[in-house]
């Protein structure tokens, strides 16, 4: 096939601003075979070095608290940059094959372990006015942390987030009362997101308690108190 010098030059215009419109940490990620989040991370360590070294501080404090690599995989980089690609399209209750009673444990546990990574003391953030002198409190880093956050949330949002299996395991567990039938149906729930802030069938399915009241506090989610202490 023959192709003329406009229609060449053509095709180069397109294929630069596709390029263009592509962000090179999606591009680098198809390279390398890692997220576009985790590239994102990758990119900022390889610019900002002395981030890179902190990074590393905090994984080795944390492997040296839990050296076990079942419960603590990621104890360098790399096997830190394959732990985030996982949990960027973490289903939340899908950590481990256990009983659904197990679930809210597990959520918690996920969680826990993102920030035991990162909240470990370095001496090299001592005095910089932040809120602990771990590197989730690097404004470099932490703007990283809230694009991550954003990525996850992305994922939840797809219809890949919820599955048969998902939707069973929190059925299964009655803390979660979807047996009781306060809900609207799960038909309507084709993310987990949609399931996260599902609707009640009606107001009147969990009334607000005490609402002239402004002595009452009441929650507009479900919870489990914790405590309550002096402000």
């Amino acid at each position: 096939m023959k192709m003329t010098m406009k229609k060449i030059t053509l095709l180069a215009v397109v294929i630069l601003a596709v390029g263009l419109l592509v962000p090179a940490s999606t591009l680098l990620a198809q390279n390398t075979g890692h997220k576009t989040i985790t590239q994102e991370l990758i990119t900022l360590l390889e610019e900002r070095p002395e981030i890179a070294v902190m990074l590393k501080e905090s994984l080795e404090k944390a492997k040296s608290i839990n050296p076990d690599l079942v419960t603590n995989p990621a104890q360098d980089l790399e096997s830190y940059y394959t732990y985030l690609d996982s949990a960027s399209q973490l289903i939340p209750q899908q950590i481990l094959d256990v009983p659904a009673v197990l679930i809210r444990d597990q959520i918690l546990q996920s969680i826990c372990y993102f920030y035991f990574l990162i909240d470990q003391p370095l001496t090299e953030l001592e005095g910089r006015g932040y809120f602990k002198n771990g590197i989730q409190y690097h404004p470099l880093f932490s703007e990283w942390l809230v694009k991550f956050a954003d990525a996850w949330g992305n994922f939840l949002d797809t219809e890949a987030s919820w599955t048969p299996k998902t939707f069973r395991q929190f059925y299964d567990d009655p803390n979660f009362g979807l047996q009781i039938e306060w809900y609207e149906s799960p038909a309507n729930w084709k993310t987990f997101n949609q399931f996260f802030s599902k609707y009640l069938r009606t107001p009147s399915e969990r009334p607000i308690s005490y609402p002239e009241d402004p002595a009452i506090v009441v929650s507009p989610a479900d919870y489990e108190p914790q405590g309550v202490w002096p402000i």
